[in-house]
């Protein structure tokens, strides 16, 4: 009798034990792990500004920044540096002989943009402007042409250290605004 009473005490004990959550390291109790059938992964911080401290090799996502502008990585201690090597913005306009993108609004944050007009024939044809003009403080861009175009424009920021606002932009004629 008692040895089938220490039975049930076992069984139970290793029945409660069955059901318990266990915990795994994946980095020392796994090899060639995928994770290409899990519903949601998510390896990144993600939020709308970087955090104010970093380690080298942390990533970070940025939810408000422009799509190819949103991944980041800390390149040294407590510094972030946006990943992709170049990021853009587009956007169209109608019947303009000028157009303006203020800074705020493409988001590239520096002044080594390329800046490139586009008609709206398919496939489209480079549109070349006036001029260009890249303000070195507020990164906004002017394009100015000689008359009303319709298309798109396409602006390119590009990492490093490039020309200045006031160096020549891929043939456009660029004036730097005081």
């Amino acid at each position: 009798m008692r040895f089938h009473r220490l039975n049930c005490v076992l069984c139970a004990a290793t029945m409660s034990m069955a059901f318990a959550q266990t915990r795994i390291d994946l980095r020392g109790q796994a090899k060639n792990v995928d994770f290409s059938a899990a519903s949601s992964t998510k390896p990144l911080k993600a939020g709308t500004a970087l955090p104010s401290a970093c380690s080298v090799g942390e990533t970070f996502f940025k939810t408000d920044a422009q799509p190819g502008q949103n991944l980041y990585a800390c390149t040294a201690t407590g510094v972030w540096t946006m990943q992709g090597g170049q990021a853009n913005y587009w956007m169209p306009f109608t019947s303009a002989t000028t157009v303006t993108v203020p800074g705020t609004t493409h988001k590239l944050n520096m002044a080594n943009l390329l800046v490139e007009t586009y008609d709206n024939a398919t496939p489209a044809r480079r549109v070349e402007p006036d001029y260009v003009l890249v303000n070195p403080a507020t990164y906004d861009v002017i394009v100015n042409f000689a008359q009303p175009q319709s298309g798109f424009l396409v602006i390119n920021a590009v990492g490093g250290s490039g020309p200045s606002a006031n160096a020549r932009l891929r043939g456009h004629r660029s004036r730097e605004l005081r």
